[in-house]
């Protein structure tokens, strides 16, 4: 029995490693979460006693999807989310095993249609509620997703999940399905279509992933460099002033405060801050007697690299 929880629970984490690959920010929920189906195949065959390699497996790969090391309180909050998930996923597992034995019978093999509708409803979307609610309310409640995402975030949980189910279900079941004589005659008609859907699903999702981050970066970058622009010109703005001030004062040996007020209204009609510095100037006159404005080289006064 040890052994059979160790190659669960380590079958659990590559599935939902798998899943992680396919995470969509800002829960990181994944779109297809072949975890759930590993989970509910194994309680489907083995029953009960899988129980904790389903735990152990699920709380190992949640702790890793959010684990955050900046501080204490961040690693104990991982920790709560990935025993709360964990618990749930288990939940899950063994409530969709009750109710496909209960409504549909133990080592049924799906071979009418109602049978195969029936195990996909009552596995798939009735029992993958459990996860994405908990999981969701879980992550909400630590603040890691802001009301605005909760409903995306939980659906795309919940369809991960049932995609899950639905596709890596049957897909294990053909392999360790008990009768195995029966199961095993489907590879070939059952396991190797779905392990095709899969990558095709999974290829498609990565794809839409990329595209979408694709998006986001080109967006952050056009800002930044935008950003960038404005800065540099205002930076600029301010050198090219700090140089027409100094040819000012080099102009002459004795500037009064008069004569920097006129000449500021005649050239710097549009800085207001600047205006009322001058007027402060011509009220106190004794602050410019032997002020010099220092120059600034643009060289000295860059913002650099830009960003690409």
């Amino acid at each position: 029995m040890l052994r059979l929880n160790f190659f669960l629970a380590l079958g659990y984490f590559l599935g939902g490693y798998l899943g992680t690959l396919l995470a969509v920010p800002p829960s990181y929920a994944s779109s297809i979460w072949p975890a759930a189906g590993i989970a509910l195949a194994g309680i489907i065959t083995y029953g009960k006693r899988v129980i904790p390699g389903i735990w152990l497996g699920a709380f190992f790969i949640q702790v890793y999807a959010f684990l955050d090391i900046a501080n204490l309180q961040n690693i104990l909050a991982s920790l709560v989310i990935g025993g709360v998930t964990s618990a749930a996923a288990t939940a899950q597992a063994v409530l969709g095993g009750w109710l496909i034995n209960r409504y549909i019978g133990a080592n049924n093999t799906l071979i009418d249609d109602s049978s195969i509708l029936l195990f996909f409803a009552l596995g798939g979307p009735l029992c993958c509620i459990i996860t994405a609610s908990t999981g969701i309310t879980a992550l909400y409640l630590e603040g890691i997703i802001s009301l605005d995402n909760l409903a995306f975030s939980w659906m795309t949980w919940w369809v991960g999940d049932v995609i899950g189910v639905l596709i890596f279900t049957p897909l294990l079941l053909c392999f360790i399905g008990t009768p195995h004589s029966q199961w095993r005659l489907r590879i070939n008609s059952v396991a190797l279509p779905l392990l095709m859907l899969s990558l095709l699903v999974a290829t498609l999702f990565h794809l839409g992933k990329s595209q979408e981050q694709a998006r986001i970066n080109a967006i952050f970058e056009n800002r930044a460099n935008l950003l960038h622009n404005v800065l540099q010109n205002e930076l600029n703005r301010q050198i090219e002033i700090n140089q027409t001030l100094k040819a000012f004062f080099d102009s002459s040996s004795n500037v009064t405060p008069k004569d920097f007020k006129l000449f500021t209204q005649s050239v710097f009609a549009g800085h207001k801050t600047l205006l009322d510095e001058a007027a402060i100037a011509a009220e106190k006159p004794r602050h410019y007697k032997s002020v010099k404005p220092k120059t600034i080289s643009k060289k000295n006064l860059k913002i650099s690299p830009k960003i690409t």
